[in-house]
C-alpha cells in the first residue's frame, strides 16, 4: 500500500476508535434518562421518494432504550440524525410487510454488524415478517462474506432474530408491554397469492402509566379503535384520495391504468387507509390525549404544510392534533 494511503488509514482507524471511546465515556458517565419520548423518523406514505421526509418509521425510547416501529427506507440515517445509538437498537416493531414499511432493514442489520452489535436485534411482526427479515439477511450476506474474508468474524445472522407472532400481548420487558391487533389494512381476494398468509396489524405500547399506540396503514377499525382507548398518543396514518390520484394523473400514471385497476385503487384507498376525517373520529371515539398524523400522502402539488388534514380532522376532533414532521420529538 502506498506510504499516503496506510497514513490515510491510519487517521481513519484513530478517529474511529476515539469515536468509539468517547461514546462509550459518555454512555458511562450518564445514567439513561427516565420517562419515554416519540420521535417520529419517517413520516411519508408509499414508496414514492420525497426530498425531506423519508420512509415510515418512529423510534419510542423509554427510559433511555430505544424501540423501533416500522422500518421504512431511511431509518438508520433519521436514527443518527436523531442522535440514537443504532447499534443499541434491539427490539423492531412491523406493522406489516410492505416495502415502504421493510426496506430499511437491511441497511439497519449490515451497520449493527458492522459496528460490532454482539447480541441479536430482534424483529416482531406479523405473518410474513420472517421471510422478510430473512430475505434481508441474504441480501446483506453477499457483503458480510466478503467482509468476512477481510476483518470480520462473526457471521451477520447470528444477529438477528425474527419472529411472527399473533395477536394480544406480544412483547414485555422492564420498560414496555407490547400489545398487537388485526387491522383493516389488507383485505385479500380468494385465489389471490397473498390470500390467507399476510396481515397487518395496529400496536399499543404500554409503559408504566404513559401509552403510544401506531395504527401502521388501516382503514376505519373498531379493534385499533378499541386498542387506542385512553392512549396518550395516538400516531396514525393519513392521506387524501383526491390529492393522491392528483399525484398520480400528473404522472401519467393513473392514464396507464384500466377500468379493473382502477377499481381496485379506489377500494383499496378508501376502504384500506384512512383519512384526516376518519383519523378524528377514531381518535375522538379512542379518548386520546394527543392526535399525531404521520404516513402522510403526498400531493399532486406536493404541498407539505398539511394544515388542510388538521383543519379536516378538527372537525370531529377536539383534542391536540399534531402533523408529524421527520425527526419531530413528542412527550406524552
Amino acid at each position: 500500500m502506498h506510504r499516503t494511503a496506510v497514513a490515510f488509514a491510519t487517521v481513519l482507524l484513530g478517529a474511529s476508535i476515539s469515536g468509539a471511546a468517547l461514546a462509550q465515556s459518555a454512555s458511562q458517565a450518564a445514567p439513561p434518562p427516565s420517562g419515554m419520548r416519540l420521535i417520529t423518523l419517517g413520516t411519508t406514505a408509499g414508496p414514492l421518494p420525497r426530498k425531506d421526509r423519508a420512509q415510515f418509521s418512529n423510534a419510542l425510547i423509554v427510559n433511555g432504550t430505544p424501540y423501533v416501529i416500522d422500518a421504512g427506507d431511511g431509518l438508520a440515517r433519521r436514527l443518527v440524525q436523531a442522535g440514537i445509538d443504532f447499534t443499541q437498537v434491539g427490539r423492531v416493531f412491523i406493522t406489516h410487510n410492505h416495502g415502504d414499511h421493510t426496506m430499511g432493514i437491511p441497511n439497519l442489520i449490515s451497520v449493527q454488524w458492522q459496528y460490532n452489535r454482539r447480541e441479536p436485534v430482534m424483529f416482531y411482526g406479523p405473518p410474513g415478517t420472517e421471510e422478510t427479515v430473512k430475505a434481508a439477511v441474504a441480501f446483506v450476506n453477499v457483503d458480510a462474506t466478503i467482509r468476512l474474508s477481510e476483518t470480520r468474524v462473526t457471521p451477520v445472522d447470528k444477529i438477528v432474530e425474527a419472529h411472527n407472532v399473533g395477536t394480544g400481548q406480544i412483547y414485555q420487558d422492564s420498560n414496555v408491554t407490547v400489545t398487537a391487533v388485526e387491522n383493516t389494512h389488507f383485505h385479500f381476494k380468494e385465489g389471490s397469492p397473498a390470500y390467507g398468509k399476510f396481515k397487518s396489524y395496529s400496536y399499543r405500547f404500554q409503559a408504566g402509566g404513559k401509552s403510544v399506540v401506531f395504527t401502521g396503514d388501516t382503514g376505519p377499525s373498531e379493534a385499533v379503535t378499541n386498542l387506542a382507548k385512553g392512549a396518550d398518543i395516538l400516531v396514525a396514518e393519513a392521506l387524501s384520495l383526491d390529492e393522491i390520484k392528483e399525484r398520480l394523473e400528473r404522472a401519467g400514471q393513473w392514464q396507464k391504468m384500466n377500468e379493473d385497476e382502477r377499481k381496485g385503487w379506489y377500494h383499496h384507498m378508501n376502504e384500506e387507509h384512512m383519512t384526516p376525517d376518519d383519523v378524528g373520529k377514531m381518535a375522538t371515539a379512542a379518548g386520546v390525549k394527543t392526535l399525531v398524523m404521520s404516513h402522510l400522502s403526498a400531493s399532486g402539488k406536493d404541498n407539505d404544510d398539511y394544515a388542510r388534514f388538521v383543519t379536516a380532522a378538527s372537525k370531529f376532533y377536539s383534542g391536540r392534533i399534531v402533523v408529524a414532521k421527520d425527526l419531530m420529538e413528542i412527550s406524552p
